[in-house]
Parts: structure tokens; sequence; C-alpha cells
């Protein structure tokens, strides 16, 4: 028995042998054009190729939008690579005033968290957050979320904050809350303030 597919072309309709060398090119030339085949227990309507294309691509971007919906509600932390290393607070500034002298925080940021150490306990974390690089207007922004879900809403810390880095000089001006308060927004310039409350803290590289 021989397998045939019906081929209609230029309103004219065509007939090749897909079992002959000759009829499978033939065969495969005419997928680009206009088919209609007869396979066996398989029924499909007739599709031009730019139609067939229209739709495909119509699916694709559909997946695409629903991908980056995911993507959006829930993105992966990553800390903007000129930040990546330690860093040693010089000037800390809370709510308008300069804290006492005694208070050293550093910070220390990874791929994709800050990890916050104080005074005496350098080696022993304050606090580590998940690190997000924020886009707003040309500011740089950075989202700081306690990295440890378990704890109870008004003990997980929210910052948002700006930067800006200068050679081995950082800057960061934050605005905080904790999980039960309403959201902040992040800071318009490099001051701290007593409203909003905003800290400041300036910080020098430290050397590998």
């Amino acid at each position: 028995m021989t397998d045939r597919c019906v081929v209609q072309t230029g309103g004219r309709t065509k007939r090749c042998n897909r079992a002959a060398k000759s009829g499978v090119l033939k065969w495969l030339i005419f997928r680009r054009r206009r088919l209609i085949v007869d396979v066996p227990r398989l029924k499909c309507c007739s599709l031009d190729w730019a139609s067939l294309m229209k739709l495909v691509t119509v699916i694709m971007i559909s997946v695409l939008c629903a991908v980056s919906a995911v993507s959006a509600e829930s993105p992966n932390p990553k800390t903007p690579i000129g930040l990546i290393g330690y860093w040693v607070a010089t000037e800390i500034q809370s709510k308008g005033e300069e804290t006492p002298p005694e208070i050293q925080i550093d910070l220390e940021f990874t791929k994709t968290q800050m990890i916050m150490h104080f005074g005496d306990r350098l080696n022993k974390p304050i606090d580590v957050f998940d690190c997000f690089s924020v886009a707003k207007d040309d500011r740089q922004c950075l989202d700081l979320v306690s990295a440890d879900q378990s704890r109870a809403p008004d003990k997980q810390i929210h910052i948002h904050a700006i930067y800006d880095v200068n050679g081995d000089t950082l800057r960061i001006c934050a605005a905080s809350r904790n999980g039960t308060e309403p959201p902040v927004n992040h800071p318009t310039k490099f001051a701290s303030t007593p409203d909003p409350k905003t800290d400041l803290i300036v910080l020098k590289r430290r050397p590998k």
C-alpha cells in the first residue's frame, strides 16, 4: 500500500508518493505551503504557513508573559556586583543624629545576601537579609528582607535603601520597618532624618 499525501497549491491538486525518494523531497517542500494530510487516525485542518507561524508566535508570547508574571511575583535575590565584599562603617547617623562611636556596624555582601555584623560580635552576624536590586528612576536601590522567614512578622525586618559606590567608599541611606508595619518608600537623598525615619551609613571596603 502506498502512503500518499494530497497537496493543494495554486488552486491545483497534486499527489506525492512519500515512499519514493523524489516524493519525500517534494513532500518536505510542500510542507511550507498549504497542506491537507490524510493520516490514519489523525484529522487536521488545513492551515497556511503564515497563519501557522502567527499562531505559534501568539502562543510563545503568552507563555513568556506568564513566565515573566511569575518571576515578578517571586524574584530571585541578587546583589549588585559592585557591592559584593566586606565593608566597615566609618560613619553612622540614625534618625538625624550621630550614633556613639562604640556602635560598630559592618556589612558583608554575598551574591544574594547582606550579612550585618555588630561591635564585639563581628564573627557572629546580627542578621542576614536577602538582597534584591530594584530600579527606581535614576536611583540605585535595594530591598533587603530578613532571610529567616520563620520569625514572627513583627521580628522580620524589611529595609528599603539607596546606595552609592565611589571607589572604596559605600554610602547607604535606608528606611526600615517590621513585617507588621505599612510599607515605606526608598529614600530620595543621602541624609538621615527623623521624619521620615532614615539611617545613613558610610563604609569603607575592607581589603581582601
